[in-house]
């Protein structure tokens, strides 16, 4: 991931499956405050799929 980028923002990225050492690219939607992205970028990856535990957030309109 490359650019400016800014808390909230959505970005497309290759997205490291679990259980695999493939990769397919994947919307994520930036989740880092502005002065942690110099350093580090934290990303929460979005799926069309249903819930499959409780750390699985379900966004609505």
């Amino acid at each position: 991931m490359s650019g400016e980028m800014k808390q909230g923002d959505v970005w497309l990225t290759d997205v490291l499956f679990k259980g695999s050492r493939q990769t397919k690219q994947r919307p994520v939607i930036i989740v880092g405050n502005e002065l942690a992205l110099d350093v580090d970028v934290i990303i929460a990856p979005v799926t069309s799929q249903q819930s499959r535990n409780q750390f699985d957030v379900v966004l609505e309109y």
